[in-house]
């Protein structure tokens, strides 16, 4: 494996649901406990849940029943980037101190790691440019809902020791921890659900709709 190809590989491991759930969580559960200003809180949890379980609904439709869209070379929303435009965007504004880093600059920030982490996902070829496009679409719809709420409720002020844990944990993890197991799980639902011994795969997508 080549220096570059390391690094892609090393870039998309930031789009793990093990790596960026925890981290919005504790992010979540500092602003609950910090400020009586949810309602941006509620808004991007509630967005967040709606897009982790529509991009399972087409992960699954796919590998069940081979829905997908063969033109677009489609075959379910890449969780990858749903999860990182949903969760960085929001999680660089809580963090940053307005009186060190401007609001929109963190925001930037978040957004365009967001991107290389979903470019990643094509340069390592788990995902189409489709599934990645549209994934980064609905978590940024997420995020772009929590933010514009949050101007006018501002998130509690962070502690040094919240952004300093998060900060060690994002630099630790990609290397240390073990590769998330939610593709597995998508997998065995998927054959429960169709009651199918074997899932639909790519090349499937492909296949079955030629014609003759």
């Amino acid at each position: 494996m080549t220096l570059a190809t390391a690094s892609w590989h090393w870039l998309t491991r930031f789009g793990e649901s093990g790596i960026v759930i925890p981290m919005a969580l504790v992010a979540a559960a500092w602003w609950w406990w910090a400020t009586p200003s949810r309602r941006p809180l509620f808004a991007w949890l509630l967005l967040l849940g709606s897009a982790a379980f529509l991009t399972l609904v087409t992960k699954v439709a796919f590998m069940g029943w081979g829905l997908g869209i063969v033109a677009l070379d489609f075959t379910g929303l890449s969780g990858h980037a749903m999860l990182a435009a949903a969760i960085y965007p929001v999680l660089a504004r809580t963090l940053a101190s307005p009186a060190a880093v401007p609001p929109r600059w963190a925001i930037a920030a978040g957004y365009a790691l967001a991107v290389v982490i979903s470019l990643s996902r094509v340069v390592i070829g788990a995902h189409s440019v489709s599934e990645v496009v549209l994934g980064f679409a609905v978590g940024g719809t997420a995020s772009l809902v929590a933010l514009m709420l949050e101007t006018r409720h501002p998130p509690p002020l962070p502690k040094h020791w919240l952004v300093l844990g998060l900060a060690g944990w994002l630099t630790l993890m990609p290397v240390v921890a073990a590769p998330s197991g939610t593709h597995g799980m998508v997998q065995r639902l998927a054959k429960v659900l169709s009651d199918r011994d074997s899932l639909y795969t790519r090349a499937d997508l492909h296949r079955l709709r030629q014609p003759g």
